[in-house]
């Protein structure tokens, strides 16, 4: 029996998908152990920071009274002289009036050791207000370090859309510093699985828009943009002839919508047609084109949806894109 032309190009494109996910899943492998050091490294970072403002914090916790004490000082000043190194106060703060024995600074008068008390009162304040977010944004760090590593030691970690992922040691006000996981080769395009399991391409920039619609699709596979606003062409890899499955068309939509400006409204009109109803325009940037035989699909960003085209995702190599 014959083989056609059409299926060798089908198995061609069989295997090279087959390569290119042996590629991608040798890819995370290596993205998920320089994480994984990356995110104990961090951990360790962080703790040792909330330990340190934790400490600063009850050194100033010390003081939390001084304001009263000032206040008690404040209504005695009279009977206080220089020179002496403490002061019996009635405390009319409480019911019972106790009396309560202030140390003082016996090279200051009675109102210079009273300014001694507010000030480190004001220490107290300044602590709470500054060191006391600084702390919640520590803990908030590690439940989500954590949470990452315990999604690493457990082979659950993907890594996000980009590519490379930042970990950040909470240092307070200051700008955070972001170490960037190790380069691997990059790719044209981004690269998503249908539920179908055809293959979506999505372009990065202007230049990948242009080289994924005009040099990497072929005439017969589907290009989806958002209607009437930014955004990155969108290519569905079908064969010829071939009546494109509903759930794929959703999913290339809902990456078209997803890589637009229409992504904050979660919501809009996508337009697809056939790769070669789709010509460029003379004199425009790259990525302009202009569309006939268009039609329309209105999406929303369903979260199921966009989970599991996530989990899709590939980091393919150049070398085993498939052909055109």
């Amino acid at each position: 029996m014959a083989v056609t032309a059409s299926e060798i190009s089908r198995v061609l494109e069989e295997m090279a998908e087959l390569a290119a996910r042996q590629e991608a899943a040798r890819d995370l492998a290596a993205l998920r152990r320089a994480r994984l050091g990356q995110v104990r490294k961090a951990i360790k970072k962080t703790t040792r920071r909330l330990e340190s403002l934790t400490e600063d914090l009850s050194k100033a916790a010390r003081y939390r009274d001084y304001a009263r004490y000032g206040e008690l000082l404040k209504a005695h000043l009279s009977g206080i002289a220089k020179g002496q190194e403490q002061a019996t106060v009635v405390d009319y703060f409480e019911p019972s009036l106790p009396q309560l024995v202030l140390p003082l600074d016996p090279a200051k008068d009675a109102h210079g050791n009273m300014e001694d008390y507010f000030k480190k009162y004001r220490k107290h304040l300044a602590a709470e207000r500054e060191i006391r977010p600084r702390i919640d944004a520590a803990e908030r760090a590690l439940i989500t370090l954590r949470s990452e590593l315990e999604a690493l030691e457990h082979g659950e970690w993907h890594p996000p859309v980009h590519g490379t992922v930042s970990v950040t040691a909470t240092r307070g006000p200051s700008k955070p510093s972001a170490a960037v996981m190790p380069k691997i080769r990059r790719a044209p395009f981004r690269r998503f699985i249908s539920l179908d399991g055809l293959p979506i391409f999505v372009g990065r920039n202007a230049r990948e828009n242009e080289q994924l619609t005009f040099g990497f699709a072929r005439s017969h596979d589907l290009w989806f943009h958002a209607r009437a606003v930014p955004g990155s062409h969108v290519v569905l890899r079908i064969d010829k002839g071939v009546t494109p499955p509903r759930e794929s068309l959703r999913d290339a939509g809902t990456l078209a919508l997803l890589y637009s400006d229409l992504k904050k409204s979660g919501k809009g009109d996508v337009i697809y047609a056939r790769r070669s109803d789709v010509r460029k325009v003379k004199g425009k940037s790259q990525g302009t084109v202009t569309v006939t035989q268009d039609k329309t699909l209105f999406v929303d960003l369903d979260q199921a949806r966009l989970r599991r085209l996530k989990e899709s995702q590939a980091v393919p190599d150049e070398k085993t894109m498939p052909a055109r």
